[in-house]
This record gives structure tokens, sequence and C-alpha cells, in this order.
């Protein structure tokens, strides 16, 4: 045994080894078999360290391994002498006049692999024998097995890379720990290998110990080994083919013994041993090899037996000649870009480039494929039909709707196969859809359909169906269902994943939201089973957000949303748009207003860009609906242009926001035409509701809104819209007349949901105001409005921004008198107090006037002044009412009632004058509001969290991270809530995320919850 063999002994904890044996009390024998250096004596030597009398037997030589020097070892071990008679006992008896000492005991036997066949059925029987409190080891460097044995073979006794480590640590020094990797990699865990290359590190030397690998197993493999020595993996059926069928039958041995390492792709000759063997490639045998796993449709393992070649110009021949199919999956496309990785230039060939491009577009690095893609064409000197409809297919998925267009219109289709002809037609269809250009859409679509049935290929008629799907028309279930069917012929998963998410795309755009999302659900699943698929699981997460939008689940809807932008980013696709679009819903939804229209800014911009009308006109509209109170004027142009731009399917969408804008503006006359503009172009459930909504907002008489409301909350119940049902029944409350705990009860719903019933936007319940508490209520979080006799007023009210921004300094003040020199210098900073005197009086005019212009009250009953300062009062201010209410809810959390939280929670409906966010004068109470509704949700989510009701506690603290998304708090909540859900995948994903954010600010994030590891 040499040096290095003896320290590996030492050097590694066996004690998990041991205890599996051990710990099995009805395996009493166990066979350790491995060539040298894998430490079977140090798995002995670990056993000995308990409570064991310890006896060995070992044979040096052949001339030693018969049954007479085994027994007389055995009891010489033992410390006994055998019986005179003992070749006439039978064994048990033998065994019995052995084991006379009283246990426990352990036997130790090496080098049984060098026993003869008698001695070999003897110490079977004796094995079979032994007392209860004896134990057996035998230990072999070959194939060796006894009855009901436990097994312990190389692949047990290898070193982890942490094992490894620790060796180089304790034998180089801290140092030597960062060579783990590669030591580990070199020796594949060898044990006396590790420990070589550690000394010769700590020599100075070069870590390589393969000279230390002689006469490690038996002669008769040494030929068939050194022939197959430098393929990357091997088979029974390889090696067969390749004229050794001796080697079949003993691969599993090999890889016990530690000959073979077991790898990703299955067994091959350890790293070291082929070294040793210093077998030079065989180019034929690589070629038969790659041929045998042809022909077993095993193309990765095929390319792997060229590529160790190491042959650049026979690996472009291979690749020429056998070119990977159309449908490549992921583990043949890795194969394949690994392999080419290092590719000279000058063997770059327009084929190369077209294969490199599509198995990158199989791994879903778009921008890797693109640009080999881009290069074939380049090299080919033209831009041919089937590499032009890929190259669209890829800007598509980067959101690059105008250059996946461009590319469809350049291709020259002159003679080209049909199949690729209606591919550039369907690509073609798909970007006029997305810019809203439904005749061009159209005529693409139908004529990829006629020439895909002209072709009768299947993938042609998967894309060419999907198409005339996404026109939406009367029969385009059926054409999403024959592109489903089509992609399942032909067999490739992205193109079957594909199909089926347009499809439910299709039954979301009509309002079909329960169908579409049971459809994505099943597809989201999928997709994150079998990993991301060309960006499909990003796409249905994006769709299957809309779909829970559609059916009023707000916060799901918002986390698909998010999930979906992180893919898109992640991806470097320009399709973030339409995530960010589907956030703002949220927020409007929700009456997030600030959060909303900068939502739709940032979404729109990159939209128009993109070339994505859909979306860009779709974020003008939202936007147009939260600007509408504030900036009447601004809205209608925003909206004017959405309907300008727009030729396709979401017209019903903007038209419902035209007649939103039309109302803020007082405007019924144009309402009624936008009411009648959204019936024109198709309504469904939910749609047929906002319009009942806009017809109930435009309507004076009560009885009149009564009834439209009734029929809106049948509309919204069909669509199965919770907080569509829950907003009209707190508008129906408040035309009714109901009594205030029945509004309150209702309104409390609504909160549940998430919606700020009191800051709607330009949606219903602006139209349909709560009965004032008092004359005047102003709403400062999220946005500054006033409301007079519970009617919001327009921005042209105001004749004086100075008089807006006099009503705001009081209110940040709290009540507090403030002093007429101090607010003079926050109004007019660069004049001199004495010029401004005037200024301030006729602002106290404007403000008096605004709050009473019909002089109900005594001029200071709302704006009270003196020569020394002044005080707003009465008034109703929603900032106060959050933060008493906070303060309510904390007294009843000392007394174990945190049931107000829940209120407080619905009330914060954004940042306190969130545009006025550069202000001095506005910074504490924006910071103290803002402080107080993150202790809410964070109490809420704690409290949740604690009951088990992880779906509540997920979205507090959701709600929290979108205030501030450097809450560790809520960060820990979110990940322990979705791993008490079982949704374990999720919670790793929301960690790996929870640690990237606390990178951003320099804090050491806390360990994954509950010790689970989070790799």
């Amino acid at each position: 045994m040499t040096a290095e063999l003896s320290r590996s002994s030492s050097l590694c904890d066996r004690s998990e080894l041991v205890a599996r044996f051990l710990d099995d009390p009805d395996r009493r024998v166990a066979v350790v078999s491995a060539v040298a250096g894998f430490g079977k004596s140090g798995f002995v030597a670990a056993l000995v360290t308990g409570p064991f009398w310890f006896g060995t037997y070992e044979y040096r030589s052949t001339r030693h391994a018969n049954v007479a020097n085994l027994v007389g070892g055995l009891f010489a071990a033992a410390g006994r002498i055998p019986p005179a008679d003992w070749p006439a006992l039978p064994v048990p008896e033998l065994v019995a006049a052995l084991c006379v000492t009283s246990g426990p005991a352990l036997l130790v036997v090496e080098d049984a692999h060098l026993l003869s066949a008698a001695a070999v059925d003897f110490l079977r029987q004796a094995s079979e024998s032994l007392p209860s409190d004896w134990r057996l080891v035998v230990t072999s460097r070959g194939e060796f097995s006894l009855p009901g044995a436990h097994r312990v073979t190389a692949i047990d006794l290898a070193f982890t890379e942490a094992d490894t480590a620790k060796v180089l640590g304790r034998v180089v020094g801290t140092a030597g720990i960062a060579a783990a990797g590669e030591v580990q990699r070199l020796t594949g865990g060898w044990p006396a290998m590790v420990v070589a290359a550690a000394e010769r590190i700590r020599a100075h030397a070069d870590a390589d110990p393969r000279a230390e690998v002689v006469d490690l197993f038996d002669e008769t493999d040494r030929e068939p080994l050194s022939a197959v020595a430098s393929l990357p993996h091997l088979t029974p059926g390889l090696v067969v083919a390749l004229g050794f069928p001796e080697l079949r039958d003993r691969l599993r041995t090999l890889a016990e013994l530690g000959v073979l390492r077991r790898g990703p792709r299955g067994l091959a000759v350890h790293r070291l041993i082929a070294a040793a063997l210093d077998t030079q490639p065989s180019k034929a045998r690589h070629l038969a090899a790659a041929a045998h796993f042809l022909g077993q449709d095993d193309y990765k393992s095929a390319i792997e037996s060229v590529v160790a070649l190491d042959d650049p110009a026979e690996l472009v021949g291979f690749l020429t000649a056998h070119p990977p199919k159309p449908v490549v999956d992921g583990p043949v496309a890795d194969a394949i870009v690994t392999a080419l990785g290092g590719l000279p230039d000058a063997l770059r060939t327009p084929e190369i480039e077209r294969i490199e491009g599509r198995t990158r577009f199989a791994q879903g690095d778009w921008p890797g494929a693109l640009r080999h893609m881009y290069r074939a064409t380049e090299r080919a000197g033209r831009l041919e039909p089937r590499m032009a409809w890929r190259i669209a297919a890829i800007h598509r998925f980067l959101g690059e709707h105008n250059k996946a267009l461009e590319v469809c219109r350049r291709v020259d289709l002159t003679g080209a196969d049909p199949k690729d002809q209606s591919a550039v037609f369907a690509w073609m269809a798909f970007a006029h859809v997305v810019r809203e250009e439904l005749a061009q859409a159209k005529e693409a679509a139908h004529r990829a359909l006629s020439l895909a049935r002209e072709s009768g290929d299947a993938g042609a008629l998967a894309s060419a169906h999907s198409a005339v799907g996404m026109l939406n028309e009367p029969d385009c279930d059926q054409h999403h269902e024959a592109a489903v069917e089509a992609a399942r012929r032909w067999g490739d998963l992205a193109h079957v994943v594909m199909v089926q998410a347009n499809h439910a795309r299709s039954l979301v755009v009509r309002g079909q939201y329960a169908a579409g999302l049971a459809r994505l659900d099943d597809l989201v699943r999928f997709t994150a089973r079998a990993g991301e698929v060309n960006g499909a699981l990003t796409a249905s997460l994006y769709h299957r957000g809309f779909a829970k939008l559609g059916l009023g689940q707000l916060d799901g809807a918002a986390d698909d949303f998010r999930a979906a932008l992180h893919g898109y980013q992640r991806s470097g696709s320009r399709a973030t748009a339409r995530p960010l679009l589907g956030i703002a819903d949220v927020y409007r939804e929700r009456g997030d207003v600030e959060l909303a229209a900068a939502a739709y800014r940032e979404a729109a911009q990159i939209a128009e860009d993109a070339g994505d009308r859909e979306t860009f006109v779709l974020c003008l509209a939202g936007l147009a609906r939260v600007r509408a109170m504030d900036d009447p004027g601004l809205a209608a142009e925003l909206i004017a242009r959405a309907l300008g731009e727009s030729d396709g399917i979401v017209q019903v969408r903007l038209h419902i926001a035209a007649g939103w804008v039309a109302l803020a503006r007082k405007d019924r006359a144009a309402a009624e035409v936008a009411i009648a503009n959204a019936g024109r172009a198709g309504i469904d459930s939910g749609s047929l509701a906002e319009v009942l909504e806009l017809r109930t907002a435009a309507a004076a008489d009560p009885a009149e809104r009564s009834a439209l409301l009734r029929q809106a909350a049948e509309c919204w119940t069909n669509a199965g819209h919770r907080v569509g049902v829950a907003r009209v029944a707190v508008a129906l409350a408040r035309v009714s007349g109901a009594t205030r705990p029945q509004l309150a009860a209702l309104t409390a719903v609504l909160r549940g949901y998430g919606v700020k019933a009191q800051a709607d936007g330009s949606g219903l319940l602006a139209f349909v105001p709560a009965p004032p508490a008092s004359p005047v209520y102003i709403r400062t979080l999220g946005g500054f409005q006033v409301s007079r006799d519970g009617v919001p007023l327009p921005p042209e009210t105001w004749q004086s921004k100075k008089a807006r921004d006099l009503v705001k300094i009081l209110i940040a003040r709290r009540g507090m008198a403030v002093a007429r020199e101090t607010v003079i210098d926050l109004l007019w900073p660069d004049e001199p107090a004495a010029k401004c005197a005037n200024r301030l009086s006729v602002a106290l005019s404007t403000v008096r006037a605004v709050f009473d212009p019909e002089h109900r009250y005594q001029p200071a009953h709302f704006l009270a002044a003196d020569k020394f300062s002044l005080t707003l009062r009465n008034v109703t201010i929603d900032v106060e009412v959050f933060l008493a209410v906070v303060r309510d809810a904390e007294a009843a959390r000392h007394r174990g009632d945190i049931s107000a939280y829940a209120l407080a929670e619905g009330l914060y409906t954004g940042d306190f004058l969130a545009e006025d966010r550069y202000q001095d004068w506005a910074v504490p109470v924006r910071e103290q509001a803002r402080a107080k509704y993150l202790s809410v949700v964070r109490t809420l989510a704690d409290a949740a969290l604690k009951a088990g009701d992880c779906d509540e506690a997920e979205t507090y603290a959701l709600r929290a991270l979108e205030r501030d998304e450097f809450d560790e708090g809520a960060h820990l909540v979110l990940v322990r809530a979705l791993r008490a859900a079982g949704r374990h995948g999720q919670a790793r994903e929301r960690y790996r995320t929870y640690a990237s954010r606390m990178a951003e600010i320099g804090v050491t994030p806390a360990a994954f919850p509950d010790g689970a590891a989070a790799t």
C-alpha cells in the first residue's frame, strides 16, 4: 500500500459509510471492492474505532490462497489454534470453534480476490454461520461477492469535492482549498490520487498524479480498455459494436472497482487510468462509435464521440453530413454549441452557422442565435427563406416586432420551398397582429395556411393554423386546435408550447378568462417542470397574469406579471412592455393611481420603440384613465392617439377608456359615442359589465343607476370577476342609500381584494361617491385631489397652482399653525417676503373659493388666518384618517386584536403627495405614512403566516415589496409562506431575489428559512 493510500485513509471521515453498515442489524457481512487507492483499509480502520475485537488475514500471492492457509490465518487472527481434525469438521462447527471469544467482534479478510474457488466457498459458508455478535468484512481489488453482504464499492469510497477540499486544506493549507475543483475533475475523487495531487501541490509541482497509476487492474482488461479509453462514454451495445463483447458484462463490475467512472452521460474509463494507458484516439473507432449512436438515435453521444477526436475538420464534416434534426432538444443543443465553441473561423461554413443558430435558439440564447443566423446569411451572400422566418421568430421573441416584419418583407421567396414560404408569412402575420394591423395580418395568415397545406409539412401547418387562430375569427378555436395537433406531429416541444400559449392568449383576449386560465395553469406547470423552452414559461406567466386580472385575482395577476417581467429581462427581450402593462393595470384596479401612471409610461416607451403597437395603445388608454380626473385635457389627447393608431382586437378596451375620459371631462355626448363604439367592437361579459358601469356613471336618475348596476353585477358574476362584483356592490349601496355599517361591510370586502375604494381614479366609484363625512375631503395618498360634497373637483377649478401648493403645505404641517413668513418662503423662495404678502392673500381667497364657492360657511371655517399664521381645519384628509386608524390598530394589538390593521391597509392608496416627491416640506409626512404602511402589511403578513394562511401572508408580503423592494422582513415572510404552502421552487426563486436585493445594498442575507437549501 502506497504512502498516499495510507494517508488518504486518515484524511477523510468514513463514519457515514461505517454507520450504514453498523446500523443494519440484518447484514453482518460487508464486502468492500475497489482497485488500489480507494481507501478500503480506511473503511476497515474506521470500523475498529468501536468496541470491536479486531483480527485480519490477507494474502500477498496466490500461493497462500487455499483453504488450509485461509483457516490457519483466520484462527491465528483470532488468537487460537485450529482443531487437529478441522478438515473433517462441518464449516458451522469449525466457525463455532473459531468464535469462542465473547463479542462484539470483527474479523477482516483482505485481498479476497486472490482466494481459490474452494477458499471462496469456505468463506461463503463461514459467513453464513457467524454468531450474531460477530461481523465479517472482506476487502477485494477485484469482483467479489458473498450472499446477503452489505456492499461498499469505489462509487461509495470516492471523495466528493468537499472531501477533496478537506484533504487539500490539511496537506497544503488554506491556500490549497481553491484547487479542489480542478483536483476533483482530474482525479474523479480517487482518494490516493487526491492525496498524491495534494503532495505535488505542496511541493510546488504539477498537480497531475497520473504517474501513480500503475498495475491497478486486471491485465486481461488492459487491451480492451486501451481501445475504448478515449471515448467519452461507454454502453454495452457500443463495446459490442466496436468488437469487445467481453467488456459488455463487465462494465458494471469495472465501475464498482473504480476502473470506470460514472458521469452524467454514463460510464467512461477513469481519466487517470486512460492517461496511464497512454492511448491515442482512433479516428476509425470514434467514427464507428458515432455511427453506432446515430443508429440508436442518440445524436448527443454521436457528437461527443467525434468531438473527443479533437479534429475540427472532422467535426465540421460530421455535422455537414449528419445535420441535427430540425427539432433540436436541449441536451443535443448544448452538445453542439459546446463542440462548436472553439471552431476556427475558416471552417465556419454557412451550414455550420445555420446549425449553431438553430441550436442556440433551442437553448433559449436568442441574441446568440440571431448572431449566428445573420452570419449564415452573410456567408451565403443572401437571405434564404429557411433562415428568414427563423430570424423573424427570434426578433418576435425578443420583442422586436418591427425588425421581424422587416426581415419577412425583405426575403425573396421566388422558388422557395412552400413550407419555408408558409413560415415566413406566418411570422409576418404574428408581427402584424401585435402592430394592430388586422387587415395585413389576415392576408398573411391565410396565405401561410394555403402554402402550408400545399407543403404538407407539420411544422408549417402548426405555425399557419396558429397565425389564423390569432385573428380571433369565428373558427379560431378550430385553427388553434389544428395548430397543436400539427406541432405534436412535428415533434417540437417549443412549438407545441408556443401554439398552446397562442390559443390560451386568444381565449383571454376574447374574455374567456376561466378557460384561458385553466390552459395556462397547465402550461405553466409543464414549462416549469421542463425548464424554460424558448421563453414559453415567461410568455405563459404573462398571459396567465391577464387571465387572472380578468377574473379579478389581482394579487395573483401581479405575481405572474412580475415573474414574466423578470424572465424577459433575464433573456434580454424587449417584450418587457407587456408584463409592465399588466402591472400597471393591477395598480389601476387597486386605485394606486401614481404607481399605475409610472408603469404605463415606462411600458409605453418600450412598446413604441419595439413596434408593439397593441401594447402601446393599451398603455396610452390606461394612462388616460388614471389621468382623467387630474388632467382631463391630457387624457383626451392620449386616448385620441390610441384610437388613431389601433385597428386590431383591443378596440373595445380603447372605447371603454374613451368613455371614462369623456365623463371626466363632463362630455356625456362623447361618452355615449364611446359606449356605442365599444358595443360595435364586440363585447364579452367583462367588457359589457364595464360598459354598464360607464352608463351608470353617465346616468343621473338613481333608479336608472340602480338598474344598470344590477345588470353589471350579473355580468361580473358571469365573468367570474370577484373585484367587479364587489365594486358594483359598493356602488349600489351608495346609490341606494345603505346605512353606514352596511356600506362599511361591503367596502371591507372590496378592500380585502386589495382595492382602495376611495381612490378609484376615473372609474365607477369616482362617479358614484360615498356620502361625504365632511363638506371637503382631500386625497393626498397617491396624488392630490379635493372633493367637495363628495364630488372630485377637476384641475381647472383651481385658478392658481400656488393655491394648491398652499393647501399641500398646510396639510404637511399636520394641523399645526404655520407662520406666514414660512409659507411665503416656501411658495416664493427667491423673492422678498414684503412683496409676497398680497400674493398670499390672493392664494388664501382662491382656496376659500374652491372649498366653499357658495359661501355657506364663515371665511375662517376651513382656512383660519391671522396676522401671524395660517391653519387648515374642518376638512377630512386621507393621510390623517390613515394615521389615526393605524394608531387605533396599534393600541388594539396590545389587547390581542389586529382586525383594524386590514382597514388601515386598505386606506393607504399611495405615497403622500407623490407628485411633490422633491419638495422637502412633504418628506416627513411621506416617510412617516410609508413606514406605518409597511409596518401594517408586515404585521398582517406575519399574522397570516402564524395562522397558517399562506396565501394571505404572500399577498401582504408582496404589497410590502411593491413599496420597498429592499424590505428584508417582507422578503423572508414571503419565502416562508411559499415554503409552508409547498411551493418550494417559487420559495427558492424568491430567496434568490431577496439575496440579490440585499447584495445591492451591501447587506448579508439571512440563511434560507428553516435551514433548507436554496441553491
